[in-house]
């Protein structure tokens, strides 16, 4: 087995982790195999993500999923094909892969997420639910646009797919009053508190 194999089926391990985790079943939605390559795997499929997969298909750079019906059905060699050439690209997320990024990449990805390098580091040690306790507590509104997107980072592998988690993510992503975003945090972090807690007792 050579490097890209080897690294291919240490993505497969990993994948079959995360299908797991967020109660996916094959085959896979496109929207679904974006969410475990940007979750789980560490992928950037964002914007151009999503314009370099119909690029790839188009010059036969990768097998297209078969159709079922009018939708793309992902089966795991297709996540694994794509997420390979990602990883060629070095198309990684901010957080993820970084013993492979130069010290540009992870200069970029601090100022990315619109941090100093020593807090982006700072920021990356902490748990979501660390996180969260964190921007319940500060009033100050630079602060908490650091952690806001430093959770971005850390929340996929800690939210059950199920969770009411999500929603209230997706409301402080839009929310532009800071009051209301304080709210949202708050909320969230009681959340993730009860799930913790939950844990525990399990």
């Amino acid at each position: 087995m050579n490097y890209v194999e080897e690294y291919r089926e240490h993505l497969r391990e990993q994948l079959a982790g995360g299908i797991e985790a967020l109660g996916l079943e094959w085959p896979l939605k496109t929207a679904e195999a974006f969410r475990i390559l940007w979750e789980w795997l560490g992928y950037d499929t964002g914007a151009r993500g999503r314009k370099y997969l119909d690029y790839c298909i188009q010059i036969r750079h990768m097998e297209p999923p078969e159709k079922v019906g009018a939708r793309l059905a992902w089966t795991a060699e297709n996540v694994l094909d794509f997420a390979m050439i990602l990883e060629d690209l070095r198309y990684w997320r901010p957080g993820f892969h970084d013993a492979k990024k130069t010290c540009f990449e992870l200069q970029a990805d601090a100022e990315r997420m619109q941090v100093e390098p020593e807090t982006w580091r700072d920021l990356r040690s902490l748990s979501a639910f660390e996180i969260m306790e964190r921007m319940v507590a500060t009033g100050d509104e630079v602060e908490f646009e650091q952690l806001a997107a430093a959770l971005e980072v850390h929340i996929p592998t800690s939210v059950p797919p199920d969770s009411p988690i999500w929603s209230r993510l997706a409301a402080l992503s839009k929310a532009e009053d800071f009051a209301v975003r304080k709210a949202l945090a708050e909320s969230i972090a009681d959340e993730i508190g009860k799930e913790h807690r939950n844990d525990d007792e399990n």
